[in-house]
């Protein structure tokens, strides 16, 4: 009996580290809703619905980084790193910025727009996050969901 409890203590101690082993690297898709507004001097009339559809890469379960589109011709690119605690044995956490790109200028010119946030979900190959922009503060944030698609 002395030897069997020690085995069933590391074997309980594995089940419960199993998220952390979980496999997210991979092609993640998906879609956001959510308006944000260009910084000036690009017209404010021209919105941006941001993380409209997007695609991106999970690599080494460290970082998080990909494209989105809009269907007004607006895209962009995003970035984040995936924090090594998360809040729940459930998900993990990723934060990071996400760019536009202003064609509207010539050259063209690559804006910061802001900050991003998304959960990756254990064993469901799902995730949801939120995006902020800097220069519309007063707008709520945008929402996204997506799936993993592929390795």
């Amino acid at each position: 009996m002395r030897k069997v409890l020690p085995i069933i203590t590391i074997l309980a101690v594995l089940a419960g580290a199993a998220p952390l082993f979980a496999d997210l690297d991979g092609l993640w898709e998906g879609e956001g809703k959510g308006v944000c507004y260009p910084p000036f001097p690009t017209p404010s009339i021209h919105p941006i619905y941001a993380w409209q559809k997007w695609s991106g890469y999970v690599e080494n379960k460290e970082v998080f980084y990909g494209k989105w589109a809009d269907e007004r011709g607006n895209f962009g690119q995003f970035e984040g790193k995936i924090l090594p605690l998360s809040p729940s044995d459930k998900y993990v956490v990723c934060e990071g910025r996400w760019t536009w790109f202003n064609t509207l200028v010539k050259p063209p010119k690559e804006i910061t727009m802001g900050k991003f946030t998304m959960n990756f979900y254990y064993n469901e190959d799902v995730c949801e996050g939120k995006w902020w922009s800097d220069y519309s503060p007063s707008v709520k944030p945008g929402i996204m969901k997506g799936k993993r698609v592929g390795d």
